[in-house]
């Protein structure tokens, strides 16, 4: 919890009388804050003509460019004249403005030839280039654009920028999930439908230079059938995720597209091939009663794996270990689900550098209302715990934007850790792009002391902060308060807990406060916590002061 200190008495020292003033109960922006330096209050939407709809997001990853951190969005408008759908790409700068150095305009519209061209996925290479990929009518697309906005013509070995490909003669196939290995290759993961009947999940390599990789499956194509068709009708169905540092491949498809079948999560070896030291078959079953709908997927540093969905309209969470048995260290069993009064779907998920993990999705009133937001929460690693340092108590709203209630929530991570999400918004009968960004974190401090430690009851002791760290970027600290736990929990709770006064900064990153203590001997649990010039609040930290 969190405590907004009074203006009035800043910097007035006090003496330490139990209850002097109690912490005011009401919720104040922390971790999981909306970044107030992204567009308007965190949010910005983009409108087309025809309208549209953003489906997946990504980030430029710091590599020393000009483009350092800039968010990109990607999705289909609709072009009108005959054109039906087509890709749509958007980049914006830091600051949520359209990057206007991407197409002239920061968007850019490619008719791939079909009246349905969707983009699903995207990803950012390391030289600024920008993969997508999606569908195109009935076949699976990939392009890929250059730091400006154009069609990389060295991609695809058409000159075009972009590939076209069914995997079978009469097959549908759409692309929904798409991940960069560190040499540089292209995976996408997608479907594949043969038949009228049949809908598998199909995986795809493709070489730095926009070719099938022979080297994968057959010809560059893997096929898994599984006992029902993948769900398409659970915003793709089928998600990917890479092992940080081994190469292996995780996809969670849900299957039944009553959303009533189980979800497979199935992982592959780098060649293609069934991971068969995985539940021996390479693929674990996780029961619907568990989670469905449009699972989400994400590797550890550890290889454990995280499936994200939804149960009964809950966020829903489950872990996997290496071997494919269940992380029963994880929730209770092994599930993890976050229960609120309103219907909560989660569409992706993330794992900070941290560890700790990050699911996004979108909350309303009911199914089908017009009052659905993206919603974000953030669990421990240890035991997938809500963070209740993140938002309030691990969950945070952007409140002041409108998306539908089947709108993905599409999750990236910038290099400094702030968050941002995507999606689809609602505006005068039509739908178009939204993106919000999150504040990752508050101030932290690192020292906490007291002196002298012990006190003798009526002496005076000097509270001092220091090495205190703020990911927020170009932010200073404005203010540390210190305040006494009143109850002994160990938890700074509002309407509870003392305040006992705010600190001057004798020095920088040293905070300071001297009081006189007048309380009997014992031992006291005390609480200092920093704000920024953003606003936020970071993690309270504690110290155990004894009073002799």
């Amino acid at each position: 919890m969190w405590f907004r200190p009074s203006r009035n008495s800043f910097n007035r020292p006090q003496p330490f009388r139990p209850r002097l003033e109690a912490l005011e109960d009401r919720s104040l922006p922390s971790g999981g804050a909306l970044d107030p330096t992204f567009g308007m209050g965190g949010i910005v939407t983009t409108n087309f003509a025809g309208g549209g709809q953003a489906l997946a997001v990504a980030t430029y990853p710091s590599v020393g460019s000009a483009n350092d951190g800039k968010v990109v969005s990607v999705g289909y408008v609709n072009s009108g004249g005959g054109r039906g759908e087509d890709f749509a790409v958007v980049r914006y700068s830091l600051d949520g403005t359209l990057d206007r150095t991407f197409g002239g305009t920061g968007e850019v519209i490619t008719n791939l030839g079909s009246t349905g061209d969707e983009a699903h996925a995207v990803a950012v290479q390391s030289d600024g280039k920008i993969v997508v990929a999606g569908q195109s009518g009935s076949a699976m697309a990939l392009a890929r654009y250059n730091a400006d906005g154009s069609l990389d013509a060295s991609f695809g070995g058409k000159g075009k920028g972009e590939v076209i490909i069914n995997i079978g003669r009469h097959s549908i196939d759409h692309g929904y999930s798409l991940a960069l290995q560190s040499d540089g290759k292209i995976l996408i993961a997608g479907t594949t439908s043969p038949d009228s009947s049949t809908v598998d999940a199909a995986l795809m390599r493709f070489t730095t230079a926009g070719i099938l990789d022979p080297s994968f499956g057959t010809g560059g194509v893997v096929i898994t059938h599984f006992s029902l068709p993948v769900d398409l009708n659970s915003l793709g169905g089928i998600h990917m995720a890479l092992a940080p540092g081994a190469g292996k491949i995780g996809v969670a498809a849900q299957l039944d597209e009553l959303h009533q079948g189980p979800v497979m999560v199935v992982r592959y070896n780098t060649n293609g091939s069934l991971d068969t030291s995985f539940g021996r078959t390479g693929e674990v079953a996780i029961s619907s009663s568990t989670l469905h709908l449009s699972p989400a997927v994400a590797v550890q540093l550890d290889g454990r794996i995280v499936v994200a969905g939804s149960h009964a309209y809950n966020f829903a969470l489950t872990r996997i270990n290496t071997d494919g048995t269940t992380d029963t260290t994880f929730g209770s069993g092994g599930v993890v689900v976050t229960p609120l009064p309103t219907y909560d779907v989660a569409r992706s998920v993330a794992i900070q550098s941290d560890g700790k993990i990050v699911v996004a999705g979108n909350e309303g009133d009911a199914v089908g209302d017009t009052n659905h937001h993206f919603m974000l929460a953030r669990y421990n690693s240890a035991n997938g715990s809500l963070d209740t340092n993140f938002g309030v108590n691990g969950i945070a709203f952007a409140a002041g934007l409108v998306v539908n209630d089947y709108s993905t929530a599409a999750v990236a991570l910038e290099p400094d850790g702030r968050i941002v999400v995507a999606g689809t918004y609602n505006t005068a009968g039509t739908t178009d792009f939204a993106v919000a960004r999150f504040l990752a974190a508050g101030p932290q401090i690192g020292s906490f002391t007291a002196s002298p430690n012990p006190v003798t009851a009526g002496g005076n002791v000097t509270l001092t902060a220091s090495s205190i760290t703020d990911t927020n970027p170009n932010s200073t600290i404005t203010q540390v308060a210190f305040c006494v736990d009143s109850n002994n929990d160990g938890i700074l709770e509002p309407g509870t807990d003392t305040l006992l006064g705010y600190a001057t900064q004798t020095s920088p990153g040293v905070w300071t406060f001297t009081f006189t203590v007048n309380l009997p001997s014992g031992t006291y649990t005390l609480f200092a916590q920093a704000e920024d010039s953003y606003g936020v609040f970071g993690d309270p930290v504690l110290l155990a002061l004894t009073v002799q």
